[in-house]
């Protein structure tokens, strides 16, 4: 349970003070949940109060006051004839300014097309946010029967680029992942336990790479080499096929060859592998 801090007044959009008995900074935090969950409302579509609420275990009337925050600084939408909410197009705005100062896709969208076309197969790049990673950019591959990811939040315990970019981070950083994680199981090959996303994150560090055995799809198979880029910032290139494409000596050999086209692209590795 998240203890309330009383802080003294915090001040509405409209320069008036209101003391609400919690802080602003458990304020902010709200606000923010409140736009992921309208962010990744599934197929963009519109939230209600009720189904907000639900998600984000907040009471009603809290949701009322974020909302009517939000949509007066512009970041919420309000559709008049059913009452139920939306992002707007100045939270997309704010995503595409950091973006372009990042440049990620235009940066690493060559590197990603020469792993594509030395390997034959489909190219995902994958940054962490938070608690997950976001598919930033795909490079379809040329091999017939391609598998297709739609998803947009990467789920870090059960996707080799999750759990790749989880293995760079530091030993309280995991902790505190595993701390706030289900591990909802998606397939029956889906870690479930914390015990086991220690066990894999160990393994991962040994090979250097991480690998998804059908963990998140079935009938494919991932492998994702982990790299930084801007200021340190951890992501992650995976290939993604058929399981029958991606048997065990072909899935080193592409990670041996992710991590030599990542250097030559001047890239820094999270870590590098030994010959195949």
């Amino acid at each position: 349970m998240t203890r309330k801090q009383t802080v003294g007044p915090v001040s509405t959009v409209d320069g008036a003070e209101k003391n609400t008995g919690e802080s602003s900074i458990t304020s902010i935090a709200r606000a923010f949940r409140l736009l992921e969950s309208l962010v990744n409302a599934e197929g963009g579509g519109l939230c209600s109060v009720k189904e907000l609420s639900k998600d984000l275990n907040l009471a009603p009337s809290t949701i009322h006051r974020l909302l009517s925050t939000l949509r007066e600084l512009g970041y919420v939408n309000q559709d008049r004839p059913s009452g139920r909410y939306e992002a707007s197009v100045r939270v997309a705005f704010l995503g595409n300014s950091v973006l372009q100062r990042f440049r990620l896709a235009e940066r690493v969208a060559p590197l990603m097309r020469d792993i594509s076309m030395e390997t034959g197969e489909s190219v995902s790049l994958v940054v962490l946010q938070d608690k997950s990673g976001v598919l930033l950019e795909k490079v379809e591959g040329t091999k017939p029967m391609q598998v297709s990811q739609s998803f947009r939040n990467v789920p870090l315990y059960c996707t080799a680029a999750g759990k790749v970019i989880l293995s760079t981070r530091n030993e309280d950083e995991i902790e505190a992942y595993i701390a706030a994680t289900p591990f909802t199981p998606v397939t029956q090959y889906t870690i479930r336990t914390a015990t086991e996303l220690r066990k894999e994150l160990r393994s991962v560090k040994e090979r250097g790479y991480a690998i998804d055995l059908e963990e998140y799809s079935l009938g494919a198979r991932c492998v994702a080499v982990a790299f930084f880029v801007g200021n340190g910032t951890p992501a992650s290139l995976s290939i993604s096929s058929l399981a029958a494409r991606l048997p065990d000596r072909r899935i080193k050999q592409i990670a041996v060859t992710m991590q030599k086209l990542i250097e030559t692209h001047g890239f820094r590795l999270a870590k590098n592998l030994a010959p195949a």
